[in-house]
C-alpha cells in the first residue's frame, strides 16, 4: 500500500490535493470539528494561570566601577553585573522569606485547592457534591501541613526572572491561580531582592571597618609605644635627632630599615586583602565586587561566558518548556560555568594567601638581617645606633597608621552608597484576564490536528480507491472511448416516477439530455455502419445497466422502431415493472410457442418503442442463449426494428453476457461511479475481449454532478435551468 500510495501521491498536483479536499468536504469538517471540540475541552480543563511582572532599573554606581577599598579605576563588565542580580533575585533566600513573608505554603497554587474553568462550570451549574463526583477531589484542599523548603522548588517554577534585552532592567514575573497573588509575589520578590541586596552591602562594610579599627587600634598603640620609648631613650643619654654623621655610619642600617618598612607595608595591604576575601568567603556574590577578583582576567572571560549561556537559558525558556532537553543542557552548562568560576575565584583567593605568606616571610627574612647587622655591627652596639633604630620603629608604625586611617576613612565613604543603584520602575499589578491556557490557540492547534489528520486519512482513502471517478479514469484505465455520463437520479428525478423511463418523462432535464448524448456518440462511433443490435451489461450487478439500457431505448425509438429485449433470464424485471400482463415474451418467442405480435408490448406513451420481457425462465438460460433458434429469432427481429436494445446478466457472475456478445453488433460496458473496482471492470473487459467481442466503449453510470465538480469536470450540468428559462447553461461531454 505505502508503494502504491508513494507513487500515487508523485503524481499529484495542488489541483488535485484541492479537489479531495472539495470530494470528502464533508469528512474532513466533521474531524475537523471533533478535535476542535475536544481541544476545548482539554483548553477548559486546564486551571487558568495569570502572570504579573515588576520592572526593576540597575545600574552600577561609582563604588561599583572602582576599587572596593581603593580609588583608583577598575574595569567592570555589565553582564556580569546583570547575570549576579539574575541569579541573587532566583535565590533560596529570597524564595524562603517571600514564602514565609505572603504565607504560600497555605495558598491554593501549592496545597492543591486550584480549579479549571470546566470544574467551576460544573460545580455552579450541578453543585459542588457532583463536581467532586466527576473531577475526583482535585479541588479539596490538601490538609497535610507544608514545610517553607518543600514550597520553594514550585516557587521557582513559577517565578521567571530575565533581562530587558539591551535595556537596563530586570523583569520579575509569576505565575499563580490568583491574579492578586501573582501581582503580591511579584512585587514582594522585588522588595525583598533590594532588602536583601541593602543589607549584604552593609554586612560587608560593616565587617570590613570592624576588622581595620581593631588594626587600627592595634597600630595606634604600636606608634604611641615606639614614640615614648623613643623619648625615653632621649631624655636617659642626652641625645636629641641622629646626626648626619650617624646617618651616614648608618647607611647599610637605613637601607636594610627601609626595605623592611616596604616589607610591613605589603605585608599588611596583603593581610587586609586576605582578610577581605575571607570574611566573604564563600559569599561568591559579594566576592565578585571585590578587586582582586574583578582583576582577575580569567574571572571576566568566565563571566562574558556566564552571560552568554544566561541568555541562551532566556531564550530557550521563552521558546521550549522547563523540560525540553535543550533547556535542560543549557542549565547543566551554566552550572558548570558557575562551577569554573567559583573554583577560578578560589584561585584568586589562594594567589593573595600565597602572596601575603611571601611578604610575611619577606618581613621575617629583613628583621633577622636587621638581627645579624646589629650583632656584627659594633656601631649597633653605640646610643646612635639604638637612636636611629627607635626612630626606624617610630617611621614604621607611623607608616601602618596612616595606611589604615586612610582604608578606614574610604571604607567608611562607602557605607552609605551601594554597590548598584536600584529603583522600581513599574509594580506590578493583578492581570485582567489569564495568559494560559490560550483557548484560541488550543482550539486553533486542535483543528488544525484535525484538518492535517482528516486530509491525511482523505488522501490515503483517495490513492486506495480503485473506483472510477471521472470519465477520464475510465479511458485511462481500461482504454475504451467514453460514450458519455449516465447521472445519478435524484430525488427530484424519481419523484412520481419510474427511473426506467426518466427520459420519456421528463424529456427536457439533464438525464435526458446526457442519454441523447450516449445515443448520439454510439451512432456516430461507426458512422459508416451503426450498430443495429446493441447489448448493454456490466462487470457485476446494481451498476444502473437496466436503467441506462431502457432509457437509451426509448432515446433510440425516437429514430425509428425499436426494441428492448430482455436476456437476463436469470433476475428478470421488466414485466413487474411495466406492470405488464403479456403472457409470452422471448422464451415463447423463440420456442414458437407465440408470434411476434403476442410476444411484443408497444409502449403506448412513446412511439416506435416495443418491449420483449422474459415471462417463462427457461431451464438452463446459457445453452437457450447459446441454441440456434435463439439466433434465428434474433435474425426475424432484425428485419423487423431500426434498433435492438439488448439488456444482459452481469459478467462476473455468469457466463450469458459472452455469448450475447458475439451476437451483438456492438457492446456497451456500463461502469458506476465511484463503485465499480478496476480489477472488477479490467476482469469484464478482458472476458469480452477474449471472444472477439465488438465493445464499442463504456458509459459511466451513477455519476454524482457535486463529485464530478469536486474534480473539476462538469460534464452536465443546468438543463433543467435552459430549458425552463434560467440562465445557466449545460454542456455535455
Amino acid at each position: 500500500m505505502s508503494s502504491f500510495f508513494g507513487e500515487h501521491e508523485r503524481g499529484r498536483s495542488a489541483v488535485d490535493y484541492w479537489r479531495v479536499v472539495r470530494r470528502y468536504s464533508l469528512s474532513l469538517g466533521s474531524i475537523t470539528a471533533v478535535f476542535a471540540i475536544i481541544g476545548f475541552f482539554i483548553g477548559s480543563s486546564i486551571p487558568p494561570q495569570y502572570n504579573a511582572s515588576a520592572s526593576l532599573h540597575i545600574k552600577p554606581t561609582v563604588a561599583a566601577q572602582s576599587n572596593n577599598l581603593g580609588i583608583q579605576s577598575l574595569p567592570f563588565n555589565m553582564s556580569s553585573l546583570y547575570l549576579t542580580q539574575l541569579e541573587l533575585i532566583r535565590s533560596r533566600a529570597v524564595a524562603e522569606t517571600v514564602i514565609k513573608r505572603l504565607n504560600l505554603v497555605n495558598h491554593k497554587d501549592f496545597t492543591g485547592e486550584s480549579r479549571s474553568a470546566t470544574q467551576s462550570v460544573v460545580s455552579g451549574i450541578m453543585g459542588e457534591k457532583l463536581a467532586r463526583t466527576v473531577f475526583g477531589n482535585g479541588g479539596s484542599k490538601n490538609t497535610r501541613p507544608v514545610a517553607v523548603t518543600q514550597v520553594v522548588p514550585g516557587f521557582n517554577e513559577r517565578l521567571f526572572v530575565r533581562s530587558g534585552g539591551k535595556s537596563d532592567l530586570i523583569v520579575i514575573s509569576y505565575d499563580s491561580g490568583d491574579p492578586k497573588m501573582a501581582a503580591a509575589v511579584a512585587n514582594e520578590v522585588a522588595a525583598e531582592y533590594i532588602q536583601a541586596l541593602t543589607s549584604a552591602h552593609q554586612n560587608n562594610i560593616n565587617e570590613t571597618i570592624g576588622w581595620l579599627t581593631t588594626k587600627l587600634d592595634e597600630a595606634k598603640a604600636a606608634l604611641v609605644q615606639s614614640e615614648a620609648s623613643l623619648r625615653a631613650f632621649q631624655r636617659t643619654q642626652a641625645v636629641g635627632d641622629s646626626a648626619d654623621e650617624v646617618k651616614l655610619k648608618s647607611g647599610r642600617l637605613s637601607g636594610i630599615s627601609a626595605q623592611l618598612i616596604k616589607a610591613r607595608t605589603t605585608r599588611m595591604d596583603l593581610e587586609i586583602r586576605l582578610k577581605q576575601l575571607e570574611a566573604n568567603n564563600g559569599n561568591f556574590t559579594a566576592l565578585e565586587s571585590i578587586r582582586d577578583v574583578v582583576d582577575s582576567a580569567m574571572v571576566q572571560k568566565i563571566r562574558e561566558q556566564e552571560a552568554d549561556q544566561t541568555k541562551l537559558i532566556l531564550q530557550l525558556s521563552e521558546r521550549y518548556g522547563e523540560k525540553h532537553p535543550q533547556l535542560i543542557r543549557a542549565k547543566a552548562e551554566l552550572k558548570h560555568i558557575h562551577d569554573k568560576k567559583q573554583a577560578e575565584i578560589n584561585k584568586v583567593i589562594q594567589t593573595i594567601r600565597k602572596e601575603y605568606e611571601y611578604a610575611k616571610n619577606n618581613e621575617n627574612a629583613l628583621k633577622l638581617a636587621m638581627s645579624e647587622f646589629q650583632k656584627e655591627s659594633t656601631v649597633a652596639k653605640g646610643v646612635e645606633f639604638q637612636l636611629a633604630k627607635l626612630e626606624m620603629e617610630v617611621s614604621t608604625n607611623r607608616e601602618i597608621y596612616d595606611l589604615l586611617l586612610t582604608r578606614m576613612k574610604e571604607a567608611d565613604l562607602t557605607r552609605n552608597s551601594s554597590m548598584i543603584d536600584v529603583s522600581v520602575v513599574d509594580i506590578a499589578n493583578p492581570p485582567a484576564k489569564p495568559y494560559k491556557p490560550n483557548l484560541d490557540r488550543i482550539v486553533g492547534g486542535s483543528a488544525l490536528a484535525g484538518f492535517l489528520l482528516g486530509f491525511f486519512l482523505s488522501l490515503l482513502r483517495d490513492s486506495t480507491d480503485t473506483s472510477f471517478k471521472t470519465g477520464e479514469d475510465l479511458v485511462d484505465k481500461l482504454g475504451v472511448p467514453l460514450l458519455g455520463i449516465f447521472p445519478m437520479l435524484t430525488r427530484k428525478d424519481l419523484t412520481g416516477r419510474i427511473p426506467e423511463r426518466i427520459v420519456s418523462e421528463r424529456p427536457q432535464s439533464a438525464v435526458a439530455e446526457s442519454v441523447s448524448n450516449i445515443r448520439t456518440n454510439i451512432i456516430f462511433q461507426a458512422s459508416n455502419d451503426p450498430p443495429q443490435v446493441i447489448m448493454l451489461t456490466s462487470a457485476m450487478a446494481g451498476e444502473g445497466k437496466t436503467t441506462l439500457s431502457n432509457n437509451l431505448a426509448i432515446s433510440l425509438a425516437r429514430l425509428g422502431p425499436t426494441l428492448f429485449l430482455e436476456l437476463d433470464t436469470r433476475r428478470p424485471r421488466m414485466a413487474e415493472l411495466m406492470r405488464s400482463r403479456a403472457s409470452m415474451g422471448v422464451f415463447e418467442f423463440v420456442t414458437g410457442k407465440g408470434n411476434l405480435k403476442e410476444c411484443l408490448t408497444a409502449e403506448r406513451r412513446i412511439k416506435n418503442l416495443y418491449t420483449m420481457s422474459v415471462v417463462s425462465k427457461p431451464a438452463k438460460p446459457l445453452e437457450f442463449l447459446s441454441s440456434k433458434r435463439f439466433k434465428d429469432a434474433l435474425k426475424i427481429l432484425r428485419t423487423k426494428f431500426k434498433y435492438i436494445v439488448v439488456d444482459t446478466p452481469p459478467l462476473l457472475p455468469v457466463s450469458d453476457a459472452i455469448v450475447l456478445g458475439s451476437l451483438a453488433d456492438g457492446v456497451i460496458l456500463a461502469v458506476a461511479a465511484e463503485s465499480t473496482k478496476y480489477p472488477a471492470a479490467k476482469e469484464a473487459l478482458s472476458r469480452l475481449q477474449s471472444k472477439s467481442v465488438e465493445v464499442i466503449g463504456a458509459v459511466l453510470t451513477k455519476g454524482d454532478r457535486k463529485t464530478f465538480k469536486t474534480y473539476g469536470k462538469d460534464y452536465y450540468y443546468g438543463y433543467d435551468s435552459y430549458y425552463g428559462g434560467g440562465s445557466k447553461r449545460g454542456r455535455l461531454t
